[in-house]
């Protein structure tokens, strides 16, 4: 019988402080808020490892800037969820817009991807396995071992391309030590969170298993007065086991099986037009979602010797989405959408890693098919009214159905040419195909009608919800069909030069680009013949040319760390939906080349005993330097101007131009036993933009939260108390706004919002035994 291990953990926990010290540093300087882990876990330092490449790279990358959080450091931030963690990291941006929570937009140095059905700018894995899309992105972080967040093009050593960067989510492996973890918790409008683990042997020093699940839920925090329920709630389940083989000393198989539920409610839109209180809103519809996703996936290692691994990731994933949603917040819901998704992906990466005296190196190939399916009925007429009696309805059903084929090799390799300085070249040849089918179809009449009462017609909308995605609805009327195919080939370079001048002082020069993919709009919901014309165009990919310096210190024993860098971005194909100069309708295509330059800094402050301080600010310029296209304005009858094209010189979409970052955590001195502590931060960010056309009605406004915590650990470290404050002020500020006007007269329709969360104050207590 398999040997196990002493430890078992009992877990009483919930949601808890976004975060109470800074967690990002650039380089390798040292470990930053290693105080905060030291306080919370009884003396464990080096929770914080900031590196300068991620664990699947064990070549040192000193080129890459990479901030590594480790398990001990999330569970004491209270940490439950991507974003919790994200959003604070030095040039990252994460803006609450998803169709759901479990759904997440990432921006790294003012690249990304604004629609969560996109090819993302930033890469996002999960053991290894890339996740092509960000729907359902917004992991779950109960059994995490280390997550690494990379800034800058990626893509020389590992996976899949990146422009912007990368974020490298580890769970923890099963081992010989038995671990047993149950949680539940309770906070905020009913909110629930329970969730249990087990890790441990099966055969001992040869099969191990885990299963880890949790479930997360919470009521909703805005009234809808229309229909008289709340929304915007939480209602998520996760799941994942593992199963590793380590048959010899040299061979280790891991298999792992993940799935994630989330059916909670759509995110509700308010509408300023009829009120700015951020608690209520007015739609009239039923914001139900069904996101189901399923993951499968095989990492293997074989080391031939200490020096030289080959690993081996196989990988197959799939979620499926159904959704009603409606980002406008219009109590006539003009603007409805019934959305569907369906997503398969399968990918095979292979990597051949070296570590040698004075060189090290990373070489391997990378192939992913991916099947995309999005269906959708909606309104598609565009004769829209303040006065319901006057609007219009034409409901048309969508269905695009897309291949995306990539292959590509990759390496990069570090020669030491001294004990100080070290050289960097890696390179990556990508080959990307794509094929569109589109089609578009009329439920019912083929002109657009007047409904009166039930502004639209939901309930023919709704009848066709529960179809399965992919296929057509019987009584339907074929509009048109467009197919079209596309490939891409490309090579990447990188180059870096690294001295280490001291060993508290190393400064780096960094010249790479990066590239995210192209493929074709799948937005022509009209079913005139400008939307068949608007999907069947191809955009190319978007790349970045990167120039980086920087520098890592450290002081009075790393008490004291001080990093930063500037960089400089040029991006070429810049990819925005906006009117095209050449076929003057409004698609998607490369709009024009942008710049994005910036300098980050961030310190660390541990001299004071029993004080962690900890800040980190951003400076960000992020622009679209030259618009391939003919700037315009509309001035409407009733003199409203609204640009309806970018522009030179225009913001691009979720930059803000400042962020900043402080924190602070305390243990209290007192006489008496246990430890008592106390930790705070604020957050900020500038304005930004939802999108290139930066129009003042759509300006996000500047943002600051402040968030807090108390604690107290028994001398025996079994019992931990907790209080937990998020966003302490109630400060509700918009994070996405869509002002809609009627054509013409310029009267405005509606004045769609999406805000922030609440106040959340929580309450926890956790048994370690």
């Amino acid at each position: 019988m398999a040997e196990l291990g002493q430890k078992s953990i009992f877990h009483f926990s919930i949601r808890g402080l976004t975060l109470i010290t800074s967690i990002a540093a650039v380089g390798d300087a040292g470990d930053v808020g290693s105080a905060l882990a030291q306080a919370v876990n009884g003396g464990d330092v080096g929770d914080v490892v900031v590196v300068a490449t991620t664990t699947q790279q064990p070549p040192p990358d000193k080129s890459t800037t990479v901030t590594r959080l480790t398990s001990k450091t999330l569970d004491a931030l209270g940490a439950t969820k991507l974003n919790d963690i994200i959003s604070v990291t030095p040039g990252v941006f994460m803006p609450q817009t998803g169709i759901t929570p479990s759904h997440v937009t990432i921006f790294m140095r003012g690249m990304g991807e604004l629609d969560q059905q996109g090819h993302p700018s930033v890469a996002l894995y999960l053991d290894d396995v890339y996740l092509p899309r960000t729907l359902g992105a917004n992991l779950d972080l109960l059994d995490i071992d280390t997550i690494d967040i990379a800034r800058g093009p990626q893509g020389f050593a590992y996976g899949h391309s990146a422009e912007a960067g990368t974020i490298n989510v580890h769970t923890k492996q099963p081992t010989d030590t038995l671990t047993e973890t149950a949680l539940v918790g309770y906070g905020s409008y009913n909110e629930v969170r329970s969730a249990a683990i087990v890790s441990g042997p099966i055969i001992k020093d040869e099969v191990y298993g885990s299963l880890a699940i949790e479930h997360h839920q919470r009521d909703g925090y805005t009234y809808d007065v229309t229909n008289g329920h709340h929304g915007n709630n939480l209602d998520t389940t996760d799941f994942r086991a593992k199963l590793r083989f380590t048959p010899t000393e040299k061979l280790d198989i891991t298999t792992t099986f993940d799935a994630t539920l989330d059916d909670g409610d759509a995110v509700l839109w308010g509408d300023l037009s009829r009120s700015t209180n951020p608690n209520i809103a007015f739609s009239n519809i039923d914001p139900w979602n069904k996101y189901h996703e399923l993951g499968v996936s095989t990492v293997g290692t074989y080391a031939f010797t200490d020096q030289l691994k080959l690993k081996s990731i196989t990988a197959y994933r799939s979620f499926d989405d159904y959704a009603a949603f409606d980002n406008t917040g219009d109590p006539y819901a003009q603007g409805i959408g019934l959305l569907g998704y369906s997503d398969v992906f399968v990918s095979q990466e292979t990597r051949l890693a070296g570590d040698f005296q004075r060189f090290n190196f990373s070489i391997g190939n990378w192939a992913s098919n991916e099947d995309w399916i999005r269906q959708g009925t909606n309104n598609g007429s565009s004769t829209l009214n303040p006065n319901p009696n006057l609007s219009t309805f034409l409901p048309v059903y969508t269905l695009a159905n897309q291949e995306d084929k990539e292959f590509a090799f990759f390496g990069q390799g570090t020669f030491k040419a001294t004990d100080k300085l070290s050289l960097t070249f890696g390179g990556r040849w990508n080959y990307n195909y794509q094929y569109s089918n589109m089609q578009n179809y009329s439920l019912g009449p083929t002109s657009a009608y007047k409904v009166t009462g039930y502004i639209p017609d939901q309930e023919l909308l709704y009848a066709y919800q529960d179809y399965t995605i992919g296929s057509v609805p019987g009584g339907t009327t074929l509009n048109w069909i467009d197919n079209g195919s596309q490939a891409w080939t490309r090579f990447t370079p990188k180059v870096n030069v690294d001295y280490q001048w001291t060993p508290d002082l190393a400064t780096y020069a960094t010249f790479s680009k990066g590239e995210k993919d192209g493929g074709f709009d799948y937005r022509g919901y009209s079913p005139t013949g400008s939307s068949q014309l608007q999907d069947s165009l191809a955009f190319g990919p978007e790349v970045v040319t990167n120039y980086e310096v920087g520098f890592r210190s450290s002081f009075l024993s790393e008490r004291v760390t001080l990093n930063g860098d500037a960089f400089y971005d040029d991006v070429s194909g810049v990819q925005l939906t906006t009117t095209d100069p050449v076929t003057l309708i409004s698609h998607r295509f490369n709009a024009g080349t942008g710049r994005s330059k910036g300098i980050e800094l961030e310190s660390s402050v541990n001299i004071v005993p029993n004080l962690n301080v900890s800040l980190s600010g951003t400076y960000l310029d992020a622009r679209l330097n030259h618009f391939d296209g003919v700037a315009a304005q509309t001035t409407y009858a009733n003199g409203l101007v609204l640009n309806t094209t970018p522009f030179n010189g225009a913001r691009l979409p979720n930059s803000p131009t400042w962020q900043g970052y402080l924190g602070a955590t305390y243990a209290i001195p007192v006489n008496a036993p246990g430890q008592y502590l106390i930790g705070g931060n604020a957050q900020y960010k500038s304005f930004t933009y939802n999108d290139a056309l930066n129009n003042t009605v759509n300006r996000i406004p500047d943002q600051t939260t402040f968030n807090g915590f108390v604690s107290y650990t028994t001398p025996d470290k079994r019992w931990i108390f907790r209080v937990d404050a998020e966003n302490i002020l109630d400060d509700r500020y918009p994070q996405w706004l869509a002002y809609t006007v009627q054509p013409k007269t310029g009267t405005l329709l509606y004045y769609g919002v999406f805000y922030n969360e609440p106040r959340l104050v929580v309450g926890s207590v956790r048994y370690v035994f």
